[in-house]
């Protein structure tokens, strides 16, 4: 009973970005990763830059965005997390990793320190 709308706004996004371009058509793409390289992916874009100065002053548009994303944040999840606006997840992690750090598997963490070796820079410190 839900989704609709959002089907219908992503076939309008298909079609500009793919179909009108000569592109291929979502699961007609083929994949962005894997062994071939090689084989052009005839994956379209589609870009619109719309001035919202053109519709109304620049602090209206701004307070109808922070309103927005009030009642966006305000409205009742299916599940036990709060509802996040796009952008809300990358500036908590962005948060969480400026006061903890950026998490290194050991791999990388090993070639980080091969790196500081190389170039002789002090010993890097890790964070468990």
């Amino acid at each position: 009973s839900f989704g609709f709308k959002g089907m219908g706004l992503a076939s309008v996004f298909e079609i500009l970005s793919a179909t009108l371009s000569g592109m291929a058509n979502g699961s007609r793409l083929i994949p962005m990763i894997g062994d071939d390289m090689h084989t052009a992916r005839k994956l379209g874009h589609f870009v619109v830059a719309i001035d919202p100065r053109a519709f109304l002053d620049e602090t209206q548009y701004f307070n109808s965005i922070a309103e927005y994303l009030s009642d966006l944040r305000a409205q009742q999840s299916s599940g036990h997390t709060d509802v996040l606006a796009p952008g809300d997840r990358e500036w908590q992690c962005h948060a969480q990793r400026t006061a903890q750090g950026i998490p290194l598997d050991s791999a990388n963490q090993q070639a980080y320190q091969a790196l500081a070796n190389r170039f002789d820079i002090p010993e890097l410190d890790f964070i468990d």
